[in-house]
């Protein structure tokens, strides 16, 4: 509301009619009452004898930044009308939590009360604007609670499941499938292997390591027919083999058992094949598996003309231990056979035959 410079006081009123009675011309001893004042005659700075002692300065309207017709200095609620009482508590409405807040206070929220409004608090495990949500977390899971939450949960850093009470155990830097999606599983970083990852490779510059989560860090050579000897790559020689005799056994898929003579890495296998077959190379998938039949090493590999094929990934082999391999084409091929001459294992479609073969080992201590 406007604001006006204030009258002036009683003693200054009387001092200016005292000046008046006692200026010339203007009544008093001298007289000059009789002679009569022309009240509308200017003074010397304009102004008439009747705008004596009267403020006609307007001071102008005080700040009023909210608009409330209270002036800023008086504010009580800032920003908001302070006329607006409902409760009748000298407390303006938007400034008082039993008008302002009741929402959220019958959900169990704390209110404070100041100059700029209220504000509510969520007790804990609620959320929203009023704090009407519950969080339905469940176990360890945090809830997005609060004012601003919406109840979403998630897990601490290093827990996963839907509770998320499992605990992540990679090392080695290894991450971990975290959250409430996650499993656990441990992504291990370059040459480190094994479920939490603490296991560290230690392989040969030409050698690669078996890491991973799901590796054993055994270590290979990086070109395939050579055996990981330590740091060391070492080529296959000869071990077990069984010449030709003349028999031929047509077919896309064969096997021979044999017994391994030293101990090492079986690097590849060679078998006979009749010359003007089926053009050569072509790619076959070779297994090799124990005595039992357990699968141990199955690879696609190059079939030279020569019926070389070389593994990538070695199988270790013990010497006096009995193995078989197997040879699946894909096309049928014409192996070189023979009668019941290798002592040391029989061929897979009868027991009278043996393959034409020489398996490939590099020796070294396992």
């Amino acid at each position: 509301m406007p604001l006006r410079a204030p009258l002036l006081s009683t003693r200054t009123a009387l001092g200016f009619a005292l000046l008046t009675l006692l200026a010339p011309g203007c009544g008093g001893a001298s007289g000059a009452s009789d002679q009569g004042v022309d009240s509308s005659t200017p003074g010397d700075d304009g102004s008439t004898p009747s705008d004596v002692g009267v403020p006609t300065e307007d001071l102008g309207p005080c700040p009023d930044a909210d608009d409330d017709g209270v002036c800023d200095a008086d504010d009580v609620c800032e920003g908001f009308d302070d006329t607006q009482d409902g409760d009748d508590d000298d407390v303006p409405t938007a400034c008082d939590c039993s008008e302002s807040a009741a929402l959220c206070l019958a959900n169990g929220a704390t209110c404070t009360e100041s100059s700029t409004g209220v504000a509510c608090v969520c007790a804990a495990g609620t959320y929203g604007l009023d704090c009407a949500g519950a969080c339905a977390c469940v176990g360890a899971a945090l809830c997005a609670d609060g004012l601003t939450g919406d109840g979403t949960c998630s897990c601490s850093a290093g827990t996963y499941g839907a509770d998320c009470l499992g605990s992540c155990d990679c090392v080695n830097d290894g991450q971990c499938a975290e959250g409430l999606l996650g499993d656990g599983t441990c992504t291990c970083v370059a040459g480190t292997y094994g479920a939490d990852c603490s296991g560290s490779c230690a392989c040969g510059a030409a050698q690669t390591c078996d890491d991973g989560a799901t590796g054993d860090g055994t270590c290979r050579c990086n070109t395939p027919g050579l055996g990981a000897c330590g740091l060391a790559c070492v080529a296959g020689v000869p071990d077990q083999q069984n010449p030709a005799t003349g028999g031929t056994r047509n077919t896309a898929s064969i096997g021979q058992g044999f017994t391994a003579g030293v101990s090492g890495y079986l690097t590849g296998v060679a078998v006979g094949i009749q010359p003007g077959g089926v053009m050569m190379p072509i790619n076959v998938t070779l297994l090799v598996r124990n005595a039992a039949g357990g699968l141990l090493r199955s690879e696609v590999v190059e079939m030279d003309p020569g019926g070389h094929m070389m593994l990538s990934n070695p199988v270790p082999v013990a010497a006096g231990v009995r193995y078989s391999f197997f040879v699946n084409a894909g096309t049928v091929l014409p192996f070189q056979q023979t009668l019941d001459t290798y002592a040391g294992g029989a061929g897979s479609w009868q027991s009278d035959r043996d393959m034409v073969f020489i398996t490939l080992v590099a020796p070294c201590s396992l």
